[in-house]
């Protein structure tokens, strides 16, 4: 599988359209809407904004919000249906690949597309939605919790084949590193289970003790850019930086958009989604998004060939 389109690289390889784009945007073409984020929660979950609408636990829901001049949840609808699972199950970690493709992870053992899982392993999964009707397309594992001593896989984000991003739920050792839940792990790989798998290299991507004031437990994370991450953690945390003269307390039920330089030291941090949008507090369990709209204009105008489209 060759997976997530980095916008980074794409604006590298099409200087042309990325300066059009750009314009466009000087211009007042593409004006700010607010927020889009993918959920998904470790109970089902409710917001005040939007009655009508209830997330399942075991759902992904696409939820778009403002955060000026106040929060407010704009729209909230299922984007990835539990019912897809051969039992009711609850995701654990999510990425968005491109649209009606996915990969995920379960808190348990699944069952879905064909493919059995335990609560570790990585599915992608591609579905088309019609009417109430989810359908899965097509579906294969990624990647083997056996690769990290059975690790309930946390967080996830898709850098390539056989090449993520992972938190796990309790701390692994890998050959002389020792690794804890609120770090943030890339882990390079290849094989399946027909051949078996086998981990190529590991390294720490994200150093947890740089970023909260005590130890945690991430379990939702996505990456924006280099050294630009959201964060949501498994309890309340607190994150300090410029030299303790800021501080930002954020709860279990809050995401966190965290920047930090190339020595992993925290050099801004502020709540992009927070717990008081939801009608009671919830823990989110996995965090991602869609491309920005400008990197959205990109690929419709000159990329659509690099992203493989299942609907």
């Amino acid at each position: 599988m060759q997976c997530l389109i980095y916008p980074g690289k794409l604006w590298t390889r099409l200087p042309l359209l990325a300066g059009i784009v750009a314009m466009g945007t000087l211009l007042g073409g593409l004006p700010a809407t607010g927020q889009t984020v993918f959920i998904s929660t470790g109970d089902s979950a409710a917001f005040d904004d939007v009655p009508a609408f209830n997330l399942l636990e075991g759902d992904v829901a696409e939820v778009s919000f403002d955060s000026q001049p106040a929060w407010k949840i704009d729209t909230a609808l299922t984007y990835f249906s539990k019912t897809m699972f051969a039992s009711s199950e609850n995701v654990d970690a999510c990425h968005y690949l491109s649209p009606y493709h996915v990969a995920v992870s379960t808190a348990g053992s699944s069952y879905i597309g064909g493919v059995s899982l335990s609560d570790g392993d990585v599915v992608e999964v591609s579905y088309t939605v019609v009417g109430d009707t989810w359908t899965v397309d097509s579906a294969a594992k990624i990647y083997d919790e056996n690769l990290v001593s059975g690790r309930d896989t946390d967080a996830l984000y898709v850098l390539g084949t056989g090449h993520l991003l992972l938190s796990f739920d309790s701390s692994v050792t890998l050959g002389a590193v020792t690794y804890d839940a609120d770090d943030i792990i890339e882990i390079v790989f290849h094989g399946n289970d027909d051949d078996g798998w086998v981990l190529d290299d590991h390294s720490l991507w994200l150093d947890g003790s740089n970023v909260f004031d005590e130890a945690a437990n991430i379990d939702g994370f996505d990456r924006i850019a280099p050294g630009h991450v959201l964060l949501s953690t498994s309890a309340d945390e607190s994150i300090t930086w410029d030299g303790g003269n800021e501080t930002l307390t954020c709860l279990e039920g809050d995401i966190v958009e965290v920047e930090f330089d190339e020595n992993g030291t925290v050099t801004n941090a502020k709540t992009f989604f927070p717990e008081s949008l939801f009608v009671n507090g919830e823990d989110i369990d996995a965090i991602t998004q869609i491309p920005e709209p400008a990197t959205l204009l990109l690929l419709a105008v000159g990329a659509a060939g690099l992203l493989r489209r299942r609907r």
